[in-house]
């Protein structure tokens, strides 16, 4: 989701485990809500995403990884 104006970008990243579905409703209501055009952004931009869809699918909380210990210090430099 982009702003009128340049400005700061914020990631909103949802269910890094696929048994915590919070975060994806969320974001669905989020992209609902813009698509909409009852809520827009004056600046900046938005990112939305989905961390581990296929453990959400199963409703589990990883399919083989936990992607929560793939964020190193090191893998985001």
């Amino acid at each position: 989701v982009y702003g009128e104006k340049a400005g700061p970008v914020v990631l909103i990243l949802g269910s890094i485990h696929g048994h915590e579905t919070a975060g994806y409703f969320a974001i669905r209501h989020l992209l609902e809500e813009f698509s909409k055009g009852r809520l827009f952004l004056t600046k900046g931009e938005l990112i939305l995403a989905v961390g581990n869809e296929r453990a959400l699918e199963k409703g589990v909380r990883d399919v083989g990884k936990n992607l929560n210990r793939l964020f190193t210090e090191s893998s985001c430099e």
